[in-house]
């Protein structure tokens, strides 16, 4: 099996902006539990293909060797996805964590969470001028965060170019490989 660098990587992939979510369960088991809670439409092993996206749309992958699964938001739309991670984390009891960084206004925002709460978090409105003891940069802080979880905020070539419904989307970067994941879907919630 080939694989690339993202297999045994954690933290921070760039300082793109980004919206994520992750959940520390195999995919399968939380695509089953979204499914009992909501009817959702599954396209399987979209890695390496065009998708059209769908407002009420997201990419749900796992890398290989790793424990998490990310949910990743591309639409332009809606982000109606965040009202039924608290059930499934109930259902499966695990945590999440959800990751927001805009380039543009150094929005950043870091929050891990279990059924029963908030177990850790970070926000800031603007992250170069937020005052941090010892001058720690905030970028690496929430980046040693996720390195602590065991996550990676993967930024493939399609990352935080978030896409207008009814637009297409190529979801491959050559720096990837199709290996590198347990599975990779687009999900389609209803709207």
């Amino acid at each position: 099996m080939n694989t690339s660098r993202i297999t045994r990587k954690t933290g921070i992939d760039t300082d793109t902006s980004q919206l994520l979510d992750f959940i520390k369960a195999p995919i399968e088991d939380i695509i089953h539990v979204l499914d009992s809670v909501v009817p959702i439409e599954i396209q399987r092993n979209v890695y390496g293909r065009r998708i059209r996206v769908d407002n009420s749309g997201y990419l749900f992958y796992q890398i290989r060797d790793n424990a998490w699964t990310t949910i990743e938001y591309i639409a332009t739309g809606h982000l109606q996805i965040s009202r039924y991670i608290p059930e499934v984390i109930k259902a499966l009891r695990v945590k999440a964590v959800h990751y927001e960084y805009n380039d543009t206004t150094e929005f950043m925002n870091y929050v891990c969470f279990d059924s029963t709460g908030v177990l850790d978090s970070y926000g800031s409105n603007n992250v170069s001028e937020q005052y941090f003891e010892e001058d720690v940069d905030p970028v690496s802080y929430v980046d040693q965060l996720l390195k602590d979880q065991g996550i990676y905020a993967l930024c493939g070539r399609w990352s935080g170019h978030f896409a207008d419904s009814g637009s297409s989307l190529e979801i491959i970067d050559p720096s990837i490989l199709p290996d590198d994941f347990m599975a990779f879907h687009y999900i389609i919630l209803p709207q």
